[in-house]
């Protein structure tokens, strides 16, 4: 599955964490329990056991300026541009 395709549901997008249950509470990307992922969350949910995830992620880093983190919680970040962005990148 593809970043991009995790996060197609707006419900499933979220800043401030990597990844969170379905109340908001801060959980492990790789949790059961994990149901809305920021950017980061979900590359590392979906290529955390891929091979190239080293180049997915650089890939990632180098879009959003160095700062993927910060580029998905700025406070005017909309979930459209988030998935733009990765299927720009093919993520």
């Amino acid at each position: 599955m593809k970043a991009y395709e995790l996060l197609s549901n707006p419900l499933n997008w979220n800043k401030g964490n990597y990844a969170s249950d379905q109340f908001g509470h801060p959980v492990l990307t790789n949790s059961p329990l994990a149901v809305k992922f920021c950017i980061i969350g979900a590359v590392y949910k979906c290529y955390n056991d891929d091979e190239n995830m080293e180049a997915v992620y650089r890939k990632l880093v180098e879009a959003c300026e160095g700062n993927p983190t910060g580029w998905n919680d700025r406070p005017d970040r909309t979930h459209s541009q988030v998935i733009a962005l990765l299927k720009d990148l093919d993520i």
